[in-house]
Formats: structure tokens, sequence, C-alpha cells
């Protein structure tokens, strides 16, 4: 699991973390539910105020408690799509642009250091920052 963290697993998602996200928003338009916008928040704003002149329990959103597998699908989707010609493009790259990747490992001081230590999701993030364009895939 701890290398899907790698490919955009929220970090803790077993213990719960990174689920349902996107709960306050309508799977078939995408629009958010709390903002009212039409759809099934409308039928759910007229039944709450039907419910209120009765007397009766209004009825809340509330997060889902079940486990969520969408962003466990899309991370085990992205290591899939992960190939071996992509790996080979990346060592390519690395090796044509040495200078700048060694260049992203300087620590505080402007020295290329071993000792310096980042995660491999911030690794690309300083590589487009030291003039390394990546591909989405990468």
């Amino acid at each position: 699991m701890s290398t899907l963290e790698i490919f955009g697993l929220p970090k803790g998602y077993m213990e719960g973390i990174g689920h349902h996200h996107d709960w306050t928003k309508d799977s078939a338009g995408g629009k958010d539910k709390k903002k009212g916008k039409k759809g099934k928040d409308t039928k759910k704003k007229s039944f709450n105020s039907l419910a209120k002149k009765l007397g009766k329990e209004i009825q809340e959103d509330k997060r889902p408690t079940y486990f969520d597998l969408k962003p466990f699908l899309k991370a085990l989707k992205k290591f899939f799509s992960c190939t071996p010609e992509e790996r080979t493009k990346m060592r390519t790259l690395f090796l044509e642009k040495q200078t700048q990747v060694r260049n992203v490992f300087k620590d505080s001081h402007g020295e290329i250091s071993f000792k310096k230590v980042m995660d491999v999701g911030e690794l690309s993030r300083y590589l487009v920052e030291g003039g390394i364009n990546l591909d989405a895939n990468m």
C-alpha cells in the first residue's frame, strides 16, 4: 500500500484518511450539493421543508461511513500505467539532464548533498522547477 502512495493514494488510506473527499458533489453533474444547485438537492430541500411543517426530523447530508475504493483504484491505475517503457523514458531523461537532476539535491548551503531527503511525490515539482519537463504519466 505504501508503494501506491507514490501514485497518489492518500497516506493513512487504510485508517480511513482520504475517503469520500467529494461526498458533497452530485455524482451525475459534479455540482456541489451544499450550495443549492438544481437536481437531487432541490428534492431534499422540499422534503425537508415538508418534514419541518409536519414536525419530523430534517435529513442532513452525512459523510458515508463505508470504505471508498475510488482513491485506491485511481492510484492502482497509475501504478499499472507505469510500464517499463515509461520507466526507460524517465531514466533516459535523467541521463540527458544530469546536471539539472543533481541540482535538485542541493542542501541549504547550495552544495550537492547525498544527505538531502525528499518525498518522491515532491520530486516531480522540484524537477519541473529545475527546468525538466515531465510528462503527466511520469
